[in-house]
C-alpha cells in the first residue's frame, strides 16, 4: 500500500508530544496538590490550619508549577520545530550543493536526499533541469566548434548551417 503521507507522520507526532505534555501537566498538577496538602487532621482546628496553610502556598505552587509546564512546552516546540526544519533544510542544502556541482562543470552524480526526506519530486525537477542545462552546454558548445571549424576552413555553406544551429539553440532558452 506505501508509506503513509507525510503530513500524517507529523500529525501523528504533534499528537503524541501533546498528550505527553497534557500527562505531565497532570502530573505536575497532582504533585502540587499533594505537597502543599500534608498530611490530614481529625479535628476541626488542625483542618483549618490545614486549609490556611494550603491558601497561602497555593499561589506560589501554582507559579512554578505552570513555569515548569511552558518550559516543558517550549522545549518541545522547539523540537518539533528543529526536527522539522533539519528534514526540509537538509533538501535545500542538497539542491544547493547540485547546482553548485553543475556550475562548476562536474560530470558526477548530483548529491541524493536522505531515504524519508520530503521534498523528493522537488529533487528530481531540480535532477531534470540539472540534465537539461548541461545537454543544452554541451550542444551550444558543439555547435560552436562547428562554426568555428567552418569559419577557418572558409566554407559559407557548412558556416550558415552552423550559425542556423546556434540561433536555434539561442531560440530554445529565450522565452
Amino acid at each position: 500500500m506505501g508509506q503513509p503521507p507525510l503530513i500524517l507522520f507529523h500529525l501523528k507526532l504533534v499528537a503524541k508530544i501533546s498528550l505527553a505534555v497534557g500527562a505531565l501537566a497532570a502530573l505536575v498538577l497532582l504533585a502540587v496538590l499533594r505537597l502543599i496538602s500534608g498530611p490530614t487532621g481529625e479535628t476541626y482546628g488542625a483542618i483549618v490550619h490545614l486549609h490556611s496553610l494550603t491558601r497561602e502556598h497555593l499561589g506560589l505552587a501554582m507559579l512554578l508549577a505552570g513555569l515548569l509546564l511552558v518550559a516543558a512546552s517550549a522545549v518541545m516546540t522547539w523540537l518539533i520545530a528543529y526536527y522539522s526544519s533539519f528534514r526540509v533544510a537538509g533538501p535545500l542544502y542538497r539542491f544547493g550543493q547540485n547546482l553548485d556541482l553543475a556550475r562548476m562543470g562536474s560530470a558526477g552524480a548530483p548529491l541524493g536526499l536522505r531515504r524519508g526526506d520530503p521534498l523528493g519530486r522537488q529533487a528530481r525537477a531540480v535532477e531534470r533541469a540539472i540534465a537539461t542545462v548541461r545537454a543544452h552546454h554541451d550542444a551550444l558548445a558543439s555547435a560552436s566548434a562547428d562554426a568555428a571549424q567552418a569559419a577557418a576552413a572558409a566554407d559559407p555553406a557548412r558556416y550558415a548551417g552552423a550559425l542556423a544551429r546556434l540561433k536555434a539553440l539561442d531560440a530554445r532558452v529565450r522565452l
